[in-house]
């Protein structure tokens, strides 16, 4: 009797994502802003453990630290990861497309410290 091959099991993850850090290039000071919205897709194949993600929207921005504003500038330097529910991801991502500029004043101005 031929044995059924089990297809791998797959499970996804919604991620916002978003950092800042500061550099100086050639004695100016730059504030560097990114957020992501990904997908991570997570499989058992052949006995390992698998991941991939996938970018479904992405925003850079880096300006010099005189332009940045007040929050901008308060702001940690680090990189933050939200797992967020996929209807929260899916609105996130409409938003983001939809309205772009709203989108990303949201992400620029939320204090890591907000309960938002």
């Amino acid at each position: 009797m031929p044995q059924k091959q089990l297809l791998p099991q797959q499970s996804v993850a919604y991620y916002f994502v978003r950092s800042k850090s500061v550099h100086e290039e050639e004695g100016e000071t730059f504030v560097t802003l990114f957020a992501r919205l990904c997908r991570e897709h997570t499989f058992v194949s052949g006995g390992k453990k698998m991941s991939e993600r996938e970018s479904v929207w992405v925003d850079i921005d880096e300006v010099k630290a005189s332009h940045a504003t007040e929050k901008m500038l308060e702001l940690p330097n680090r990189i933050q990861n939200f797992v967020v529910p996929e209807n929260v991801f899916l609105e996130l991502v409409n938003t983001a497309k939809t309205c772009p500029k709203n989108f990303i004043l949201f992400h620029r101005s939320i204090s890591p410290n907000s309960r938002r």
